[in-house]
């Protein structure tokens, strides 16, 4: 069969958006075992809960109910029975997001190449798919974070918790000599990444959560591997310490898993210092799904000497528990 495709490719001679037909090739939808690679090739496992159980035969929306908070009270012998009257709500979860790559081999580069050109390429777009929809990820979920659990007056109970803002961030003093204003709050970094920690446990039933997690960029990393206090403590741990391990994980700070990433966004404040995110959760908070819809390889045309491959990733992801989720906004100082 004929298949039309709408998307134009970067090669010499295509137009983007003119229809290129593929004679003789087949639709080919991808299998759980190379969706589940793909995933794994990602920080995201680490850091969500997969959402797919929400989805029924790869239906693209699920109706996922909201649950009211109970409240109980205390009662003695001849008290009146209390009624809570809860409302039944939901919300829709979409998977909504598209990315898809597309490759173009010439037979001229194919047949003179000492290698495979075909398969470290492909990986490398499988590499640069889940690189993009982290930093989609990162980018997007922040704007969804409660009022409570960010800026300078988070966490729930005190509203004192300095986890900074992107206009007033809390200044990072790896060599311990801090200046901590409400102008300009500052901490070493263990201590920030404590508190942050901390600011999510200000809820009910928040102690026995079990799968928290810290995310920050490299350079946040290397100002907590610089704080002196930070590095005594890891030098008195185990084989799996931090000084022994690799910087993608920092072992655990109060609990926390802490992770490493290089697609957190970064703004800049007035003066042009750059002012880095930092993600508090716990792995229940966001639910992330994901479909390997279509991997198309080795498609022919018979305007053109080579072969085609492509792909298409539908996903999305949901904050289903915001109270699970803190973001602070820091810099480093000089």
């Amino acid at each position: 069969m004929i298949l039309t495709n709408t998307i134009g490719y970067n090669a010499p001679g295509f137009v983007a958006g003119q229809n290129i037909s593929f004679p003789g090739t087949r639709h080919t939808t991808i299998a759980k075992q190379f969706k589940k690679r793909l995933r794994d090739k990602s920080l995201l496992p680490e850091i969500t809960t997969n959402g797919d159980f929400y989805f029924e035969k790869g239906s693209t929306e699920a109706i996922i109910p909201v649950l009211p908070i109970i409240e109980t009270y205390a009662t003695k012998p001849g008290d009146k029975a209390k009624y809570q009257l809860p409302k039944s709500s939901y919300e829709r979860f979409i998977k909504g997001r598209e990315r898809a790559w597309g490759l173009y081999f010439e037979m001229e580069d194919k047949k003179i190449a000492t290698f495979d050109v075909e398969a470290p390429i492909t990986q490398e777009a499988i590499a640069a798919m889940n690189d993009d929809k982290e930093t989609e990820l990162f980018t997007d979920i922040p704007l969804k974070v409660a009022s409570f659990n960010t800026g300078n007056a988070a966490g729930f109970i005190s509203r004192n918790v300095k986890l900074g803002s992107a206009g007033t961030p809390v200044t990072l003093y790896p060599d311990g000599t801090i200046t901590d204003t409400s102008a300009a709050p500052g901490a070493r970094p263990l201590r920030y990444l404590q508190r942050g920690v901390n600011s999510l446990r200000q809820f009910k039933g928040a102690s026995t959560l079990a799968g928290l997690k810290i995310v920050c960029p490299v350079m946040v990393a290397d100002a907590l591997q610089a704080d002196e206090k930070f590095v005594k403590a890891d030098g008195m741990g185990d084989a799996k310490s931090v000084i022994r391990g690799d910087v993608y994980t920092l072992g655990k700070i109060s609990g926390a898993d802490v992770y490493v990433s290089n697609a957190m966004p970064v703004n800049y404040d007035g003066d042009g210092n750059p002012v880095y995110t930092v993600y508090f959760l716990d792995k229940s908070a966001i639910v992330y799904t994901e479909d390997m819809m279509v991997d198309e390889r080795q498609l022919t045309d018979i305007d053109y000497w080579g072969t085609f491959s492509r792909s298409k990733l539908v996903y999305d992801w949901f904050l289903q528990y915001p109270e699970r989720f803190a973001v602070g906004y820091v810099k480093i100082a000089a």
